[in-house]
């Protein structure tokens, strides 16, 4: 019989039936509500028939019949306890099985003295039977210094109004619950009588219908009786009235008695088989009879003993009825005396709400001293602040000049890397048309117009929107567009220019430009490729106000298309 030592605090008992003691391990602090999936069962079950048989806590031993009183009370209480006492509750109403819910620890501690457990206490609680319960001080809740805020004597005054309410809603229901459950049982235990009635009503009847054909039976078996004394008594005339004959025919002839012999005798053979048969008859019927009482003794047993068996169930249903009144009975008190622990509580709570009440006037005061004192600090801190500020525009000025950029290509260059983003091929939509005219003639005929080109743009910033807010850009193009361009090197800017010549306020759109490497053009020496943004003899046929060769600062000439405009909704489509 080996014995289950609890070593840690952390170490929980829990019965999740009579059987035996199941061992949790706790993973959370004391002082918060717990959730299942923090306890965690180490495997090991303590009770008869297991492999520990024996609880040991400190130099106590509990085994037998307290072993067994103690299983009863935790699967009663469906409490989880440590070896100092602390016990946690389900927040559900029944047992459960799987831990999936929060569990609260109870203000009151389990007494292990009633089965002369002594154990230390590490926990600030004191000891108190969990059975009769009270509200316990937390020690080290409090700060001691008088300034803690009212906003939490009122949250916790609240929180104190809204258990009670809920205990009060919930005692009402479990009430309503119980004398449902009454009224049910109730309902049921008639329903069965009834029906235990109406069987028994049955059973007689049938076994009236079965007494009636054996009366009938007894009847007709009489009645062949007297007919069969009858066709007797009517042969025994006729062989009265045959032997008279037979005498007087004796003096007449020998002939005629010997046939009258004859005759007499078949006579008397029908008569023996007559009687047989009527004797095999009456033994039929008498079988009969015996068979039908056997069955009428056999139903009689039955039904007795099925009434017997309705009776036993009723008593049963009797005790179960009033075992189920003074279970809601026991409930009903303990659901009070909850309740007036709830009220001293709130009691308390309300001596504690006026005492901050008394001191949130005093810190008013001391905080009305307080605003005169900080004014001059507040002016103070703005002077700061400006002072702040102008430095904060020297230290960019600062930084700007020790960059090394200049206002050059480097700097352009590296603004357009960072502002610019990559255009999503979904985000082009290029529609076909024919009317378009291919550049004819060799490569070196075709010269680049003035007129082809756009004024300088400068790269400000990236694009507004996210790229999935982004519109699509519908390209009216010939046929040859996906030959002269690919989809997946396009980016997209925000830049600011200006018309031609510029004469017109300059305003800010939004640019996308090609900068793949679909196209190549090899050196003179043949010894290497550099890569151009597209075949001169073709630009010609992209060349519109809305797209064509625009002159990006930092980027160079490239193929770009206008998306928008800002400030409008208009698009600028090509």
């Amino acid at each position: 019989m080996e014995a289950y030592t609890m070593k840690s605090d952390k170490t929980f008992l829990r019965c999740l039936d009579t059987r035996a003691i199941e061992v949790y391990e706790l993973d959370s602090p004391y002082l918060f509500p717990v959730k299942g999936k923090q306890w965690s069962h180490l495997g090991i079950s303590i009770g008869p028939g297991h492999k520990y048989e024996v609880l040991r806590i400190g130099d106590k031993d509990i085994r037998g019949d307290d072993l067994q009183a103690l299983i009863r009370d935790l699967f009663n209480s469906r409490l989880i306890i440590n070896r100092e006492g602390l016990g946690f509750l389900p927040a559900a109403g029944v047992t459960v099985v799987v831990m999936l819910v929060e569990y609260y620890r109870l203000f009151d501690l389990f007494d292990w003295s009633k089965y002369q457990v002594n154990t230390s206490l590490n926990t600030k609680w004191a000891r108190s039977n969990f059975i009769d319960g009270r509200p316990l001080d937390i020690l080290g809740s409090n700060p001691g210094n008088g300034s803690r805020d009212d906003t939490e004597c009122k949250k916790k005054l609240g929180e104190k109004d809204k258990e009670l309410e809920n205990q009060k809603i919930k005692h009402k229901e479990e009430l309503e619950e119980v004398k449902r459950r009454k009224e049910e049982g109730s309902k049921e235990t008639k329903e069965k009588i009834n029906n235990i009635k109406e069987v028994l009503e049955a059973a007689e009847e049938e076994l009236k219908d079965k007494q009636n054909k054996i009366d009938k039976l007894k009847e007709e078996l009489a009645g062949a009786e007297r007919i069969k004394q009858k066709e007797l008594k009517k042969k025994q005339d006729e062989i009265d009235t045959l032997k008279e004959e037979l005498a007087g025919a004796e003096r007449i002839n020998k002939e005629e008695l010997k046939k009258k012999q004859d005759e007499i005798d078949k006579l008397k053979e029908e008569l023996v088989t007559t009687e047989r048969k009527n004797m095999e008859e009456s033994k039929d019927k008498q079988n009969k009879i015996d068979k039908l009482k056997v069955k009428l003794d056999e139903a009689e047993r039955r039904k007795r003993e099925e009434l017997k068996d309705k009776e036993d169930d009723i008593d049963k249903l009797k005790d179960e009825l009033e075992e189920a009144e003074q279970k809601r009975q026991q409930d009903l008190k303990k659901k009070q005396d909850e309740i007036e622990i709830l009220k001293e509580a709130l009691e308390e709570a309300e001596r504690k709400l006026k005492k901050k009440h008394d001191e949130i006037d005093r810190l008013k005061v001391e905080l009305a001293e307080e605003k005169r004192n900080s004014k001059d600090q507040n002016d103070k801190i703005a002077e700061d602040k400006k002072k702040i500020n102008e430095l904060e525009e020297e230290l960019k000025l600062h930084v700007y000049l020790r960059s090394g950029l200049r206002g050059g290509f480097e700097f352009l260059y590296n603004l357009v890397q960072v502002t610019q983003r990559n255009l999503p091929s979904s985000k082009l939509s290029i529609l076909s048309i024919t009317q378009a005219v291919r550049h004819k003639g060799a490569l070196s005929n075709f010269q680049l117009k003035v007129e082809h080109l756009h004024d300088p743009l400068i790269v400000i910033g990236p694009i507004l929107d996210s790229m999935s807010d982004f519109p699509t850009q519908l390209i009216f193009r010939p046929e040859s567009f996906y030959s002269d361009f690919d989809l997946n090197n396009w980016r997209v800017v925000r830049v600011i220019g200006s018309s031609k010549g510029g004469s017109v306020t300059p305003f800010a759109f939004t640019i996308a430009f090609y900068d793949g490497n679909k196209y190549q053009k090899r050196s003179a020496d043949e010894k290497h490729i550099y890569p151009i943004p597209c075949h001169y003899q073709h630009l010609s046929n992209y060349t519109s106000y809305s797209n064509g060769i625009y002159n990006i600062l930092g980027v160079g000439l490239r193929y770009s298309i206008a998306c928008f405009v800002e400030n409008t909704s208009a698009f600028l489509y090509t």
